[in-house]
């Protein structure tokens, strides 16, 4: 028999936060010490707010309190087919609210990660012609586009 999923409720963001950084800090050391990596998928919507909350909290005096960013894969989970600086791309949220904010001492994110159709799209589709929001192109070869892009 398998365990049912857990669900937690905090009484506001600044609770779920705190438990946040606990979690990811949790996840890290588990990636890190399997994999010498940690990765991470990331939505849009309030979470890039409160990651930006509970990552960039001063930490603790726990040694175990430590971010290290240069370890980390960011991966989206939800990103929309719009341009990376359009107003409703989780991207562009994710990197306001969080990426860009992060102090240099804690290093920048190893890589971020976005799928090849949307980046194909992005990078192909004319500028004169409006993108639709749901059209998702496949790449036509593996060397059409690439799996990742800088935030800079």
């Amino acid at each position: 028999m398998t365990k049912g999923p857990n669900l937690y409720a905090f009484r506001d963001v600044d609770a779920l936060a705190k438990a946040l950084r606990t979690y990811i800090l949790h996840c890290q050391k588990a990636g890190l010490d399997r994999h010498g990596t940690f990765k991470i998928g990331v939505s849009g919507g309030s979470l890039p707010n409160t990651l930006a909350k509970a990552l960039l909290a001063p930490a603790s005096d726990d040694p175990a309190d430590v971010l290290q960013f240069d370890k980390w894969h960011i991966f989206f989970a939800d990103e929309r087919a719009v341009p990376l600086d359009h107003a409703d791309s989780n991207y562009r949220l994710v990197k306001e609210e969080l990426l860009d904010k992060i102090p240099e001492e804690l290093g920048k994110p190893a890589s971020i990660r976005l799928t090849s159709s949307i980046l194909m799209m992005w990078t192909n589709w004319p500028t004169n012609i409006k993108r639709p929001s749901w059209l998702l192109l496949p790449p036509k070869t593996a060397s059409d586009c690439q799996s990742s892009t800088s935030y800079s």
